[in-house]
């Protein structure tokens, strides 16, 4: 018989660390975080995260325009979404025409 005694103070502990770069490290990451709301924003399910998107860093916040294509007339590229690179909050969605 096996027996398996856990001490507490032996488990692991999670600590806060945060990446040298932030969580949102590279362009890639950020296109991939602005697909995710451009999906949740298209009402139809054939629209899945296509299109080409564009991301550049400045002061620490990326901008991810998502260029193309047209998603539904509600929705027209380009479609620009703000992202904090050290913590991947969204801090802005803009359709320039609304």
């Amino acid at each position: 018989m096996i027996v398996c005694v856990y001490n507490s103070q032996s488990q692991p502990v999670a600590d806060n660390h945060e990446p040298n770069s932030g969580f949102v490290s590279d362009a890639a990451a950020a296109a991939d975080i602005a697909k995710v709301i451009v999906i949740s924003l298209s009402p139809h399910d054939k629209y899945r995260g296509k299109g080409t998107y564009d991301a550049v860093l400045k002061d620490g916040i990326w901008t991810v325009r998502h260029l193309s294509p047209q998603i539904v007339s509600e929705l027209q590229p380009p479609l620009i979404i703000q992202i904090r690179q050290k913590t991947g909050a969204i801090m802005k969605y803009e359709d320039p025409n609304a």
